[in-house]
């Protein structure tokens, strides 16, 4: 893996006794340790049973992202964190300090789903550890480590439940129930698995005053809802999580989602209906809170404001858990709210945001995926990175910093490398019904970087999704948000890759926004919005040098007579145009650079190449910022296929994503309530349009709700040689 740290000063005595475990030794025969430092500088190459020249000291694995980093009192680990499945493969162990062959993990399920309609916040997965002086979820003991032996550790990360939809029926169908989150498994193939249980879905409050279910148990129990204010919260699980809340009666919110770290609260406690709290791990090297609680969805608001009622009271819905920060907003009373269920923080195994009330749009948040990590002690410093930074993994002979969340690059006084670096915008929000989300623009070149730097990594927000509409539609109030800036900040050569444009909605204007790549057009009767253009230049099909502005394509138009809406320009193609059949497919992503494609750190989508579309081929692999796909019409004329987000064909069932990451417009039979797809965190792609819920025969001023797909946050990769 690179360049190895030598130890100075290494002095090895002649006759004596020999020294203790990791001490210098005096004897006649030297340690792996030492063999390894007089090979390293002197070019011994020693007794027949020496290791072999350049064998590194301490215990030799490999999997996940890994990094090493000195605890407090000195202790050198080197960690390796699984946010996708895989494999810990160990290869050798220290002979040399036995102590050492030891492993310390986190496991962590996937978190619950919030629940759709006044929904209950998600319960987050279960929370397994036995790293030293940390603690485990639920209150409990903290557990054994798992000792080393030479063999491959399969490691499985368990999805998070999706988020509940909203329901008619006293009696909630499935699908308005936040869903289970799936298991994440640590599996010593001599020692029994180490298993952490999905959070539990959110009830859901059922679409009537007289609804109302129980939170379903896991790993964190997940939250109740009210109505009549009888629902019990979810168990959860001894030494993994706590209880969901229950469901407050009047005014009929939703009980927070419990978390690892505390149960969630009701409507009546402070603060309302928030998610169980989180626990803080210093694993990988940094702290993070993980596996916290879904907060509650918002309760009855007599003000409704599409049935002309007054502003107020609105009663927002509860605040995740501390770490998990997924909001469980009430959603439809206030015009100028922006509130809604937001997703378990990414990798987190947080729970999903519970739903607001009253609407066909009113989802649940979806539950954030699980996590594993495993770590050891190290006599020394096998690769180390020259600066600091971001998550930080090593791949073929490189170093690669990788910020999905802002965070600050600094290079110390012996630093100077020749910097590879891909910096990506965030993707666009989708407009209400129809205008796809533009993808940030994508830069990719190479840089020199001295020594004593400080470089302020900004990663760009995804644009909001439009999440709610009413007639008369305001002139700007059905389109989505803009994609946020990213900016490394280099203090003399700063890079800025421009957000994507967002997707216009049906009303005017029906222009697609412009933006790293430009948002799609959107279609009103009888006339057809042009898509936005693009800031970047367009894509010449290779990996070469830079432009100014970085590379963007077009926004698709949008077709005219109440059909498809144009698809969001990506990095690497325009966005297709809407026809009476389907939405506009988005435009192409781009593959990352080869430096990049590494299934340990974890970046980029599957994209066109891949026959399968699910990672079997790995020329198909590493795709990011995509078009996000337009949207079709259920109304009056037949349903339409919605675009594929990415350049992806138009889908063939709901709840799919496109490639690179992308949101894939709404697929379904007319008449139809589906909300767009979101682009996937950290790919810089634009989120799908929805499916107008018009029913056959409505008139067009019903009242039209449906969300639009948010767009993906950006991203920033830094790599340099070991």
């Amino acid at each position: 893996m690179g360049m190895i740290g030598k130890r100075k000063g290494k002095v090895v005595k002649g006759a004596g006794a020999p020294g203790a475990a990791g001490s210098d030794n005096v004897g006649g025969s030297l340690s792996k340790n030492d063999h390894w430092y007089l090979q390293q500088g002197f070019g011994f190459t020693g007794d027949p049973g020496a290791p072999p020249p350049g064998t590194p000291p301490g215990m030799q694995a490999s999997g996940g992202v890994v990094s090493e980093y000195v605890t407090p009192p000195g202790a050198l680990y080197r960690s390796h964190s699984f946010t996708a499945s895989g494999s810990l493969v160990i290869s050798a162990l220290d002979s040399d300090n036995p102590t050492y062959n030891s492993l310390q993990y986190v496991v962590i399920g996937g978190g619950g789903g919030g629940g759709g309609d006044r929904g209950g916040g998600g319960g987050a997965g279960g929370y397994r550890s036995s790293v030293t002086g940390e603690s485990t979820g639920g209150g409990g003991s903290l557990e054994s480590a798992v000792t080393a032996v030479v063999s491959t550790f399969p490691v499985i990360i368990g999805a998070g439940g999706r988020g509940g939809r909203y329901s008619t029926s006293p009696s909630p169908d499935p699908n308005s129930l936040g869903a289970d989150g799936a298991n994440s498994s640590f599996n010593g193939p001599t020692t029994p698995i180490i298993e952490a249980y999905g959070g539990g879905g959110a009830g859901s409050g059922g679409g009537s005053a007289s609804g109302g279910t129980d939170g379903r148990n896991g790993g964190s129990g997940g939250g109740a809802t009210g109505n009549p204010g009888t629902n019990q919260g979810g168990s959860g699980t001894a030494n993994q999580g706590y209880a969901g809340a229950d469901g407050p009666p009047s005014p009929f919110g939703g009980g927070g989602g419990g978390g690892a770290g505390s149960v969630g609260k009701t409507v009546a406690q402070s603060p309302s209906m928030q998610g169980g709290t989180g626990v803080d791990s210093s694993i990988t090297g940094f702290p993070l809170v993980r596996a916290a609680g879904g907060g509650g969805g918002g309760p009855n608001d007599s003000g409704n404001l599409l049935n002309g009622g007054s502003p107020s009271p609105i009663y927002p819905g509860g605040i995740g858990g501390p770490g998990g920060d997924t909001a469980g907003q009430n959603r439809g009373y206030d015009p100028g709210s922006t509130g809604y269920a937001a997703n378990g923080v990414y990798t987190t195994g947080s729970g999903g945001g519970g739903s607001g009330n009253n609407g066909p749009s009113y989802v649940g948040g979806h539950g954030a995926s699980g996590f594993v990590a495993i770590r050891y002690r190290m006599p020394a410093a096998s690769v180390s990175a020259k600066a600091t930074g971001g998550d930080i993994s090593f791949y073929n002979g490189k170093v690669i910093h990788t910020f999905l969340t802002s965070g600050t690059f600094v290079t110390p006084g012996s630093f100077s490398e020749t910097c590879e670096y891909v910096v990506i915008g965030g993707g666009g929000g989708t407009g209400h019904l129809n205008g796809a989300g533009g993808a940030g623009a994508y830069r990719t070149a190479t840089m020199p970087i001295g020594n004593s730097v400080t470089c302020p990594v900004t990663i760009g927000y995804g644009g909001n999704g439009w999440p709610q509409s009413m007639y008369p539609f305001a002139p700007s109030g059905t389109r989505g948000a803009q994609g946020g800036n990213t900016v490394f900040a280099h203090p003399t050569a700063p890079i800025t890759s421009p957000g994507g444009g967002y997707g216009q909605g049906r009303s005017s204007p029906l222009v697609g926004n412009p933006g790293g790549s430009g948002g799609g057009g959107s279609d009103w009767g009888g006339g057809a919005g042009e898509g936005g253009t693009a800031t970047g230049d367009p894509f010449p099909g290779t990996i070469g040098a830079t432009p100014a502005n970085g590379w963007g394509g077009d926004g698709g138009d949008g077709s005219d007579d109440d059909a498809g809406a144009g698809g969001g320009g990506g990095a690497g193609g325009n966005g297709g145009t809407g026809s009476p059949s389907f939405g506009g497919i988005g435009g192409l992503g781009i593959q990352l650079p080869g430096t990049f494609r590494s299934t340990n750190i974890g970046a980029g989508y599957p994209g066109p190449t891949s026959p399968t579309v699910t990672g079997a081929d790995d020329s198909g692999l590493y795709y990011v910022a995509g078009g996000g796909g337009g949207g079709g019409y259920s109304g009056i004329e037949p349903a339409l296929l919605g675009g594929g987000g990415g350049g992806r064909p138009n889908p063939t069932s709901t709840g799919t994503n496109g490639w690179a990451g992308a949101g894939s417009g709404a697929y379904g039979s007319a008449p139809v309530t589906e909300p767009g797809n979101n682009a996937l965190p950290g790919s810089g792609s634009g989120g799908g349009s929805g499916i107008s819920p018009n029913g056959i025969g409505q008139p067009r001023t019903s009242p039209l709700r449906v969300s639009g797909g948010s767009g993906g946050s950006g991203l920033v990769m830094i790599a340099y040689p070991q």
